[in-house]
């Protein structure tokens, strides 16, 4: 392929990729100004996760306990446009590590997206010697 083409594909292909990266961002405002927390929105940030690959961090300036509702909420946008949306809030950390684990558990369901371990392990062996 000469290298002419190259360059236009590649070109394409990164002109493709921020229209796309606009049209997330774009999806995530328009779902926070129809929850009504526009105006609660610090910042959205689309970042690489070796784990989860590319994903969206909202921050929110809101208590814990208001950001982890609208994170259930934007679940379902995460589910519909399949990409992980991390909420981070600046505000009052007003709940507790076992219901911030429960929430995150829902919030997991909700989106489609599961838990993923760094390394791998036997779940079952895990709790076989939990009970030993």
């Amino acid at each position: 392929m000469p290298v002419a083409v190259e360059v236009v594909i590649e070109r394409r292909f990164l002109e493709l990729e921020e229209e796309a990266r606009s049209l997330v961002l774009r999806n995530i405002s328009v779902e926070l100004e129809r929850m009504g927390l526009r105006s609660k929105l610090h910042s959205i940030d689309l970042l690489e996760d070796r784990l989860f690959g590319l994903y969206a961090k909202v921050t929110l300036e809101m208590p814990a306990s208001n950001a982890v509702k609208a994170w259930f909420t934007l679940a379902r946008l995460s589910k519909r446009i399949k990409l992980w949306i991390a909420v981070e809030w600046i505000g009052e950390d007003d709940v507790s590590k076992e219901d911030l684990l429960d929430a995150a558990a829902n919030i997991m369901v909700e989106s489609g997206f599961g838990s993923k371990a760094t390394v791998p392990f036997d779940a079952v062996e895990l709790v076989r010697e939990s009970r030993e």
